[in-house]
């Protein structure tokens, strides 16, 4: 089985792309990429992080049949891409609107430039073109693959954000299913990109329960996915806020409970589970391939394990909580969804939803929480349970649904990314999470869309400007 190549760009940079592609479609357009990348489980993804579009003058030849960029602009591009070290795309259209293919004259120069990149940027960075059609609907693609000096296809193109869109390079037939047919009466119902999802919910307690069966009631996974994480077993508290599990499932693990459940309710639905703590390497390593992350946990640890994986890796996160609150023998409900679109909106850290002390100390070992306690660094024990009702995770749980079939079908209202709704007086507020550009995590200085990118951004003054120049001098010099 090979490999698969994926490249991976937010909503709003899309159409920014495909607004300059149409420009005008009886010529050919041009626009280089810069991206990140990793590699997970036999499958590489491309994260687009700058659209780096040229001014008319910046093309040395743009006609019907033909178009190249100047010198100058690809020699900024590619110092860029050094400094960065990310990796390059190379992006431009055909003038018809069928499937579109690579020229002989497309191929030749990517594989000089492949070459290039391969001799004079460190590993990964490398090279990738597409090409799409004028339309921007249809696309072919290629990456070249350092290690075997050859290109590969580019299987697919995920937009994320306000409106999910998968771009396959071969397009796959959608087979409607019956069971779906009152969901398809609703106008710009996105079914098939719901079925063809890949979403992973962390946490399948109260809420996570509910999130799970309103998501296998919406078809999610059947042709991407649907993982499952939480590392606890069944008790009998759980069983009142918990309806996929009975009093025979008391002591075994809830994902295996969960999963026989979402099977024995849709089996076209493809299930991946996970027992391990949300700060594992397998689970890490699994969110990072998924299309949306559903957070359904109660503690900071965990929000801000999945928070930074949305960030770093440019996935859509809708992170649920609940709480009562008691006082005086009255009590009061709240249910609250928070929306974090990496590029777009603020994250977690952003909105204060995660404080980072306590997240520190919620990752702690068991032998490294006790340690701490013998030295007095913690004091006293774990709180007790919190209150919780089954109807209050419902409500939570159904709000963060309703989000996400409208972030796939491209419909959600912009500034109106948390909500919260008091239970009892039935009170409801919408608000904006706006992103601060001093944000350890999604701000300038932070992980926004590096991938595995881990080493520092070749922007010292050692590293720097005279070096950049040379690379520029170098690549003009080998390219006469």
């Amino acid at each position: 089985m090979r490999s698969r190549v994926h490249i991976r760009m937010v909503s709003e940079d899309f159409e920014a792309l495909r607004s300059h592609l149409c420009t005008d479609r009886s010529i050919e357009q041009f626009c280089f990429a810069l991206g990140s990348s990793f590699t997970r489980r036999r499958s590489t993804t491309i994260l687009i992080n700058d659209l780096i579009m040229p001014e008319p003058h910046e093309l040395a030849v743009q006609s019907a049949g033909m178009v190249s960029p100047k010198r100058a602009y690809q020699n900024y591009v590619y110092a860029e891409a050094y400094r960065r070290g990310l990796s390059v795309i190379d992006i431009h259209t055909h003038t018809h609107c069928g499937k579109p293919g690579f020229s002989g004259i497309d191929t030749h120069e990517a594989a000089k430039n492949a070459s290039y990149i391969k001799t004079r940027f460190p590993d990964p960075s490398t090279m990738v073109m597409i090409v799409f059609n004028s339309e921007c609907m249809e696309f072919s693609g290629l990456l070249y693959d350092r290690r075997q000096g050859s290109f590969r296809p580019v299987d697919s193109i995920d937009i994320l954000g306000n409106g999910i869109e998968f771009l396959m390079d071969r397009r796959e037939v959608y087979h409607k299913d019956e069971r779906f047919v009152r969901h398809e009466l609703i106008p710009g119902w996105p079914q098939e990109r719901l079925e063809r999802m890949k979403v992973a919910i962390v946490g399948l307690g109260g809420n996570g329960s509910w999130v799970l069966q309103l998501a296998a009631s919406l078809g999610i996974g059947r042709q991407g996915w649907l993982y499952l994480c939480d590392p606890d077993r069944v008790e009998a508290s759980n069983l009142p806020r918990i309806p996929y599990a009975t009093a025979h499932d008391i002591g075994r693990l809830k994902v295996d409970v969960a999963a026989e459940y979402v099977h024995a309710h849709d089996r076209r639905i493809h299930v991946v589970k996970s027992s391990n703590p949300v700060q594992s390497n397998k689970v890490t390593s699994r969110l990072a391939l998924a299309h949306l992350l559903m957070g359904c946990v109660d503690s900071h640890g965990p929000r801000k394990i999945m928070n930074d994986i949305a960030v770093r890796y440019v996935i859509p996160l809708i992170d649920l909580g609940c709480e009562i609150f008691t006082k005086d023998n009255l009590y009061q409900a709240v249910a609250q969804t928070r929306l974090v679109l990496p590029g777009t909106t603020g994250c977690l850290m952003c909105c204060g939803a995660i404080d980072p002390v306590q997240a520190q100390h919620d990752l702690l070992s068991d032998a490294e929480r006790e340690g701490l306690r013998r030295h007095g660094y913690i004091h006293g024990q774990e709180g007790p349970s919190a209150p919780s009702v089954a109807t209050l995770n419902a409500l939570t749980a159904s709000i963060g649904c309703a989000l996400l079939v409208r972030l796939v079908g491209g419909v959600l209202q912009p500034g109106k990314e948390f909500i919260s709704i008091e239970e009892v007086p039935c009170n409801a507020m919408a608000a904006r999470i706006p992103r601060s550009e001093t944000c350890p995590v999604c701000g300038i200085d932070g992980v926004l869309a590096q991938g595995d990118l881990r080493f520092e951004r070749r922007s010292k003054p050692d590293f720097g400007k005279a070096h950049i120049l040379d690379v520029q001098k170098r690549y003009t010099e080998d390219s006469e």
